[in-house]
């Protein structure tokens, strides 16, 4: 979205309203714009003369206004636009355009070639207005980075694997969610030497049931089920960050059984730290 309009559409409109008229600018003549020296409240005159056979008007005006600097452009922040392999200062104006709303033409800004250390990654770029500009003058910097890139160019894959859910059961509760912000330090004793294969059941339901508050069964089919449950994993969190959380020393995955298990699905995921021995 463009946040300044065409310098052209700006003179016309404040000379309209200035002077309550209704002028079209496609029936007039703006001839180059004139530097004022010394600088004071304009810096500018430009002669607008009427072409007789399509206006009403006829002869010309001198204006008197303020062009603006391109620095006041970098006054607020930092310019710096994404562009692909830029060649000349046409490709940092259609960037600037694009990210900052901007409407520089080729009749606002000198178009040339870049130089190599211009072209390169992270260079900066010094635009120059044009002294024939109606809205601006002087310089200002614009850095660059890498951007500009089509993302149809780059990504060639467009087919994608199912996403990885916790289970394959999306009208559960996830026991991944209930057990994984739960801290069973104070269980280690229990959870230490438990191996990949059958869960210890008869370990696991009170030690659940103490550390969740839930009615943790070691059998039979109930909301909260342990029966058939089996351990798929035990190790070191560090090891594992994309099974376990690393804030933890050590985890347990316990895989429940969707047929016993109605309160949630997935598996259960126990995260406890080893005793500090200086505090035991």
């Amino acid at each position: 979205m463009s946040l300044y309009k065409p310098s052209l559409d700006v003179m016309v409109e404040s000379i309209n309203r200035l002077n309550k008229l209704d002028l079209v600018a496609s029936e007039y003549i703006f001839e180059a714009p004139i530097a004022i020296t010394p600088v004071g409240q304009f810096n500018t005159t430009i002669v607008l003369t009427a072409k007789n056979q399509e206006t009403a008007y006829s002869g010309s005006e001198t204006f008197r206004y303020h062009r603006n600097p391109l620095s006041d452009l970098a006054a607020q922040v930092t310019l710096l636009v994404p562009v692909k392999e830029p060649q000349s200062t046409s490709d940092i104006i259609a960037a600037m355009n694009k990210r900052y709303g901007t409407l520089l033409t080729d009749k606002d800004v000198l178009i040339r070639a870049l130089t190599d250390e211009e072209k390169a990654q992270g260079g900066v770029v010094e635009l120059e207005a044009l002294p024939t500009s109606l809205a601006w003058t002087g310089t200002v910097s614009v850095g660059t980075r890498p951007g500009g890139y089509q993302l149809a160019d780059y990504l060639k894959v467009t087919r994608l694997n199912g996403l990885r859910y916790p289970s394959a059961t999306t009208t559960r509760p996830y026991a991944q969610i209930y057990s994984y912000w739960r801290d069973f330090t104070t269980s280690y004793e229990q959870l230490k030497d438990i191996v990949v294969g059958d869960a210890p059941v008869d370990v696991l339901g009170p030690l659940l049931k103490t550390q969740t508050g839930d009615d943790w069964k070691i059998e039979g089919i109930s909301r909260f089920s342990l029966a058939g449950a089996t351990i798929r994993m035990v190790g070191i969190s560090a090891e594992h960050p994309t099974e376990a959380n690393p804030k933890y020393d050590r985890f347990i995955k316990v895989v429940l059984v969707d047929a016993n298990c109605l309160g949630m699905t997935g598996e259960l995921t126990l995260h406890f730290n080893e005793p500090d021995p200086d505090l035991a």
